[in-house]
């Protein structure tokens, strides 16, 4: 029994719960008294306090310190709760009906940035389809062997010099058909200065475009994970991305496989999670605590206060604090996320390895392999699987 109340002693001391759990405790409780203090008066409160005793404040100070630190190990057990709770994922009946349409607005959103997404590149490949076009214009024997006039080069160049990124690929194979023309019966090295700046002009635009295509992209994945799981907030989107990941990549369903892949990720990985989710569980504590504090403001204030300018600046504050915590909190779940899907990356077949399976060479039989893992775990559904002998 000794051991055992001194591993809790000992956990009082831990990073995860000092950062998660004591230090927003802390800071509460600190909020609530001094804002209590401030309403009966400084002055009294401090010669209140100056009339005890030694044995008094001893009492006193050993009694708060006990409270705070209960008071965080209960914060501390409703982490995972409270993580639930503002990711959407558990709703009670009071605020259920507000993400309703908080989540018919994010669906929305969903829908525009998938459109966003989808769209055809408008300049794919157009540096192979001039390659490909000046190609065919050059006759195969006998090779032209007359010069493009200067005047007419100069002509081409100024109308490459015209292009814009935002005409149509139609407009564009029409503005450079007289430069496309001109291979038929000109020297090929003469229009070398016409084709490179082309080329490169061309090229650029591809390159930015597919550049804007690929940063819109990881931004939609890093924002939602399927339709079907849109939430009605910006921090149960960002969970249901990071989860949706691994099983659209690899057919690997990250609430069944997460607690089976801890157990092979290197330690250093591990440290960097764990520090990813020690600062969402802070955000998250920080932002509940805050919005509890405005709750008591607004209920006890009016009954102790009738400072109103004060009672409204305190309540603005605490609201505030909510959405700057909640904010970092998404911006922290986006963090952890992005180390979740690196586990995934790094060490899924490691996984497999653990499962005494025989990894198949071929990506697509391992993630074959993994929906059949998938199945097996989630639906019970067996399947004929090739193992290894264990070692």
């Amino acid at each position: 029994m000794v051991k055992a109340l001194l591993g809790q002693i000992q956990g009082v001391f831990k990073k995860d719960f000092l950062f998660a759990s004591f230090l927003p405790s802390l800071v509460f409780l600190s909020a609530v008294v001094g804002s209590l203090a401030s309403e009966f008066g400084f002055q009294p409160v401090l010669a209140w306090s100056d009339a005890w005793t030694t044995t008094q404040k001893s009492v006193i100070v050993t009694v708060s310190g006990v409270f705070v630190v209960v008071f965080a190990y209960l914060l501390n057990g409703l982490r995972e709760f409270l993580f639930l709770h503002w990711s959407g994922s558990k709703t009670s009946l009071i605020i259920r009906p507000f993400l309703q349409i908080r989540t018919a607005t994010y669906l929305s959103r969903y829908e525009a940035l998938q459109k966003e997404v989808n769209v055809p590149l408008k300049w794919n490949r157009i540096g192979e389809w001039l390659r490909n076009s000046v190609n065919e214009r050059i006759p195969k024997k006998p090779a032209p062997t007359k010069k493009i006039d200067a005047k007419k080069l100069e002509a081409i160049l100024k109308t490459i010099d015209g292009l814009k990124e935002s005409m149509t690929r139609q407009d564009l194979q029409t503005a450079l058909e007289p430069l496309l023309e001109e291979y038929q019966v000109c020297e090929e090295e003469s229009l070398s200065e016409g084709y490179a700046k082309a080329n490169k002009l061309l090229g650029e635009w591809e390159k930015t475009e597919g550049a804007t295509a690929n940063l819109r992209r990881f931004q939609f994945d890093r924002s939602f994970g399927n339709k079907q799981s849109v939430k009605g907030n910006k921090l149960g989107n960002v969970v249901e991305s990071y989860n949706y990941y691994s099983y659209s990549r690899y057919r690997l369903e990250a609430e069944v496989f997460w607690p089976h892949l801890q157990e092979v990720i290197s330690d250093s990985m591990m440290a960097k999670l764990q520090d990813a989710r020690m600062l969402l569980d802070f955000s998250i504590s920080m932002a509940t605590l805050a919005a509890m504090y405005s709750i008591l403001v607004l209920i006890f204030g009016l009954w102790l206060t009738s400072h109103y300018i004060i009672l409204g600046v305190l309540t603005g504050t605490a609201f505030l604090t909510t959405s700057l915590f909640y904010g970092m909190g998404v911006f922290a779940a986006m963090q952890f996320g992005d180390l979740v899907r690196a586990c995934f990356d790094l060490y899924r077949l490691k996984l497999m390895k653990a499962f005494n399976l025989t990894i198949p060479p071929e990506f697509s039989k391992q993630r074959k392999l993994s929906l059949q893992i998938s199945q097996l775990l989630v639906y019970g559904e067996t399947s004929d699987f090739s193992t290894v002998n264990p070692p």
